[in-house]
């Protein structure tokens, strides 16, 4: 492969995925067509979430949820991940604990990171978490059983979510560190000597992307020599959900993204990082190069279309930012957003058919694994040079 003098290079990665905490194995079970995607409410689902309680047929229901689809990074491994890396569960961040699983796994194969390189953070980092303590829980929900007439089973499903909030409180309790997110950071800085600054992006669905756009930036400038970026995301909760139901993107199904049948999305959580360095740098260090990032760009619909209603003119014009130096020829593969709404799904497919006239396959990982939110570009990177490295496409699930 001919390198650029721009050109980034990857040099290390790490992964975790909903059942599934290690990328090698996440990448042998999509080419398995393997979905992760699932009802939480049953009790197979290990969901922390009472799903029941907010539930509602009705798509119009105020504070309610329509869908109970979706995936979750298990609790149980964050719970042995913090014990091995000295955290409490009183007192550690859910995503704190992932970074520095993430880094530590890439550390561990190569402890020459970030040795004597000027070495930065840029990542798109997503909680969820509600600003509501246990205590106050606690309160709200002793008072709703006083004053309303429940039935034993509404009073059976909130006296079992009060005991899961005591099993797991990292993931229900109000946490400084998950509200100020410079302090994840500090501790993962200090362990494994990272010496620039960090920086968190929020662009919703595009934040891990464009964490990696600001990541490059900062490379191709020269102001550090290696940066570790990408998207973490925990954000599954009923706040986000209940949002989404309100503007009624869910799928009360498991999600079919570029499927005739394809009616909204599923959330899901997971965490990819990423180590990236200028081509010649990793050369000169010797490091592996997993692959190479060329360009990475975007674009804004401007006036027109709006959030859930994206445009074919501003996907375009995100195809010539990004592809502006890449021959045609050179493109094997597409992993789009592919969200899985009507609107969605057929402006991206009319978009790709127009831009690229003759286009190469196409994919997207969230018929696997739901829409990540702040991760999905990091989880499509992932998946992307796991493609790379073993020189197959894997084929969609359920479509």
């Amino acid at each position: 492969m001919r390198f650029y003098s721009d050109d980034i290079a990857i040099v290390e990665y790490s992964g975790i995925l909903p059942d599934c905490d290690d990328e090698n194995a996440f990448f042998s079970q999509l080419l398995e067509k393997r979905c992760w995607i699932k009802d939480l409410t049953q009790p197979d689902s290990n969901s922390h979430l009472q799903m029941k309680l907010h539930f509602s047929s009705d798509k119009k229901s105020p504070d309610c949820i329509y869908s109970t689809y979706g995936t979750q990074i298990s609790l149980d491994c964050i719970s042995e991940w913090a014990k091995q890396h000295g955290f409490d569960n009183e007192n550690m961040s859910v995503i704190e604990v992932i970074a520095h699983e993430l880094i530590a796994r890439m550390n561990k194969r190569n402890s020459q990171l970030f040795e004597g390189r000027r070495s930065e953070c840029v990542v798109a980092l997503s909680t969820g978490e509600p600003g509501v303590t246990r205590v106050m829980q606690k309160k709200v929900y002793s008072e709703l059983k006083k004053s309303l007439p429940l039935s034993e089973i509404e009073v059976e499903r909130i006296d079992q979510y009060l005991k899961t909030i005591e099993h797991h409180p990292s993931r229900n309790e109000f946490l400084d560190k998950d509200f100020f997110l410079p302090l994840i950071f500090e501790s993962v800085q200090k362990r494994f000597g990272i010496s620039g600054p960090c920086s968190f992006i929020d662009a919703a669905c595009a934040s891990s992307v464009a964490a990696t756009m600001v990541a490059i930036n900062r490379l191709r400038n020269n102001d550090c020599d290696i940066v570790v970026t990408g998207g973490i995301d925990l954000g599954l909760c009923m706040p986000i959900l209940i949002g989404f139901s309100k503007v009624q993107v869910l799928s009360d199904k498991v999600m079919n993204p570029f499927d005739v049948s394809a009616d909204g999305m599923n959330q899901g959580e997971a965490a990819a990082l990423f180590a990236v360095m200028r081509i010649e740098d990793a050369k000169e260090a010797g490091f592996p190069i997993h692959a190479v990032i060329r360009n990475c760009d975007g674009s804004s619909d401007g006036v027109d279309g709006g959030l859930v209603e994206p445009t074919v003119r501003g996907q375009v014009l995100a195809y010539e930012n990004a592809y502006r130096d890449v021959p045609m020829h050179h493109l094997s593969y597409l992993e789009c957003h592919g969200t899985g709404t009507s609107v969605g799904d057929k402006t991206e497919a009319t978009s790709v058919a127009k831009y690229f006239q003759s286009a190469p396959p196409v994919g997207s990982v969230k018929a696997n694994v739901g829409h990540t939110i702040s991760a999905a570009g990091a989880v499509s990177l992932l998946k992307a040079l796991k493609m790379i490295e073993r020189r197959i496409i894997p084929g969609l699930p359920n479509i």
